[in-house]
């Protein structure tokens, strides 16, 4: 039997990890200026919200159908991320201070960010979120039953 509390609350990660990473596609967006149709070179802080946008939305599309790869390519993922975010923090805060020009604004945004990788990875190590993957992507064909012997 499907436990529906976990399975709910996997499908709701992975929806969040799909909002998260339209959110940073997003915040590129407006960092490359498309807003003001000004043309100038891509910054480390574009390419890296591009490319975690990327590497995030292909997983949870994959974490959205219970593939095992999927959830450990989301936490290698998020975790490299995380290490990148606290290694640069103050350089992303100012990026982020320049696109918005609210200090308190930049702060949110990089506590949020930073929460929602540290909870993501926390998440996707909970023994019984780890038990769902693997219970759920055993395909049905493979499995014997006492009838087929």
């Amino acid at each position: 039997m499907v436990d529906k509390k976990y399975t709910q609350g996997i499908r709701l990660f992975a929806h969040l990890c799909i909002l998260y990473s339209l959110f940073l596609f997003l915040l590129a967006f407006i960092g490359l200026g498309f807003s003001k149709w000004s043309v100038r070179c891509l910054e480390d802080f574009e390419i890296f919200s591009l490319a975690e946008s990327v590497l995030i939305i292909i997983p949870a599309i994959g974490v959205l159908f219970y593939l095992s790869w999927a959830r450990k390519s989301l936490l290698v993922v998020l975790g490299v991320a995380s290490c990148f975010v606290l290694c640069d923090l103050a350089r992303y805060a100012m990026e982020i201070r320049k696109l918005f020009d609210d200090p308190f604004f930049a702060t949110l945004i990089i506590l949020v960010v930073l929460s929602l990788h540290f909870l993501g990875v926390f998440y996707l190590t909970r023994p019984k979120v780890k038990a769902e993957f693997i219970r759920l992507s055993i395909p049905r064909h493979t499995v014997s039953t006492e009838e087929d012997s």
